[in-house]
């Protein structure tokens, strides 16, 4: 147990603010040890974080379970679902918003009808302005759903790569991939199928849209009828009709798209991989490597002007 163990007393006062030992960060043999104490009075460090690393152990120092932030499969899927959040957030998101919505239609047409005629009836002025944001209602609708379903194609077309790599990473050794493959993968190293697996219903749901939008077949038309709530009412469809046109997706399905996802990948590789899904977010050097070269930063540019 760590009250056991022979204990290194260093003086770190030795050491210069500068310098990564001064925080209780010690590097040996490639990997980084930590002087929990030292760094507790150096770093600021969660509570969750604090518990876990100090709890009674054999070795003085701490050594974090893993070297890399991707040492961790769950990571390689939380960042590459980031990135597509970001890519949503700052580059699509932006633009949706100067798109001409209805309600701007509807304002400058009543604007516009009064400076053309001087008509200054109220009743007047509100009907020509509702008749311009009719017009307007379908087009701008169009335009914002074609943008979601070039997302959408974007988004599930990265996650696919992602988890062939992740798969690759693990031994997958096959050319190819759809979900089969992935299920069976899941079953060789779990012996847990795809559809066991905590928000599989999300992941499932979010695949066969992806392919309809894509075949627009009746079959997989029947795939999507176990989820109601992505058909508009009172819909028909047909082998090779447009599934754009009854699919009920909007901005806030995207936004669950992100959550919806973390949430499978996480569950999945807790069960595949036995990761920890809480500590998986910091155990590892490079995560404490970071923290002190931060605050080494503070240190060496406390007012954090840009450096020439």
């Amino acid at each position: 147990m760590k009250k056991n163990s022979k204990r290194q007393i260093r003086n770190y006062e030795k050491y210069a603010m500068y310098n990564k030992e001064y925080y209780g960060l010690l590097v040996k043999n490639g990997r980084t040890r930590i002087d929990v104490k030292r760094m507790m009075c150096t770093c600021y460090l969660d509570e969750d974080i604090y518990n876990v690393i100090n709890k009674p152990r054999k070795a003085v120092y701490y050594l974090p379970e893993r070297v890399k932030r991707h040492d961790y499969m769950v990571n390689i899927f939380r960042d590459a679902i980031e990135k597509q959040r970001k890519a949503w957030n700052e580059e699509l998101m932006p633009v949706i918003k100067k798109i001409r919505t209805p309600r701007e239609a509807e304002d400058d047409a009543r604007t516009g009808y009064f400076m053309q005629t001087g008509i200054m009836e109220y009743d007047e002025l509100q009907v020509y302005g509702r008749i311009e944001s009719l017009k307007r209602e379908h087009q701008y609708s169009k335009v914002i759903y074609s943008l979601v379903i070039q997302f959408i194609h974007q988004y599930v077309s990265s996650i696919e790569a992602i988890t062939l790599k992740v798969m690759t990473l693990n031994g997958y050794q096959n050319t190819r991939f759809s979900r089969n493959e992935l299920d069976a993968f899941i079953q060789g190293k779990a012996n847990v199928q795809l559809s066991e697996i905590d928000y599989n219903e999300k992941y499932d749901r979010l695949y066969n849209i992806w392919h309809f939008l894509k075949h627009n077949s009746l079959d997989l038309y029947n795939k999507i009828q176990k989820y109601p709530e992505m058909l508009i009412e009172d819909h028909e469809f047909k082998n090779g009709d447009m599934a754009m046109n009854i699919l009920n997706i909007d901005l806030d399905f995207v936004e669950s798209m992100f959550s919806d996802l973390t949430k499978f990948f996480e569950k999945l590789c807790e069960c595949v991989f036995k990761e920890n899904i809480e500590t998986s977010r910091w155990n590892y050097d490079q995560y404490f490597e970071n923290l002190v070269s931060e605050k080494i930063e503070d240190y060496n540019n406390p007012l954090g002007l840009p450096i020439f």
